[in-house]
């Protein structure tokens, strides 16, 4: 039976865990789950324990239970739900980095953003199309600046 135990102290490794519930039964595994940025303990962990009867003992004996001053929440582990977002892929198909990997990118649209409805001037090209990017602060330029657009030193573009 897995078991989950929560409101571990940040100082608990899988050695601690693994101790403190093998004085109730048999224990084939126990992980403290971590950052996988940081590596720093999450707070909580699973206990995995071969016989039911003594799982449900360390239930009974352990929630509640007070270590590093923390009072364990200690319960049977539900199955992960489906939290949905990405359809099921983690960064893969049509905007998630595809093969090359990465997060996002604009497929299938030469390297821009595509164009709103109708194909006309959308919040990415606004103003770019009709050749006033200097008057509306294109790319790369502060408002008022005047110029044509594109990167600017902050000075007069004319030239």
């Amino acid at each position: 039976m897995r078991l989950y135990v929560g409101n571990l102290p940040f100082s608990t490794t899988d050695a601690d865990l693994r101790q403190l519930f093998e004085e109730h039964g048999s224990v084939r595994e126990a992980s403290v789950v971590t950052d996988r940025d940081s590596g720093r303990s999450r707070g909580f962990g699973f206990v995995l324990m071969d016989d039911p009867a003594q799982a449900r003992a360390a239930i009974e004996t352990l929630n509640g239970y007070m270590l590093g001053g923390r009072s364990l929440t200690v319960n049977e582990a539900r199955p992960r739900e489906d939290r949905g977002g990405f359809e099921g892929r983690r960064f893969a198909g049509p905007g998630r980095g595809g093969p090359r990997g990465g997060r996002g990118g604009w497929h299938g649209h030469e390297g821009r953003p595509p164009r709103g409805p109708g194909g006309g001037a959308d919040r990415w090209s606004r103003g770019r199309e009709r050749g006033d990017a200097g008057r509306r602060g294109g790319w790369g330029q502060s408002p008022g600046r005047g110029g044509r657009g594109g990167w600017s030193s902050g000075g007069d573009d004319e030239g």
